[in-house]
């Protein structure tokens, strides 16, 4: 039998965990419009963003 396929992994970890927010269109547009110009995804700009407040909050 052949094996399952499903998405790939990213990083060591499955990504099983779920975070939903409500956003206006602008809002919306803005996370697009940022998430265009780095070339990552909405999720890996989001999460970049939260890293960097994190490291900020830490100096």
């Amino acid at each position: 039998m052949a094996k399952k396929m499903g998405r790939p992994l990213k990083g060591e970890s499955k990504r099983d965990k779920r975070v939903t927010i409500r956003l206006t269109e602008d809002e919306f547009a803005f996370v697009d419009e940022v998430s265009t110009k780095v070339g990552l995804s909405k999720t890996e700009t989001i999460l970049t963003a939260v890293e960097l407040l994190y490291t900020s909050l830490e100096e």
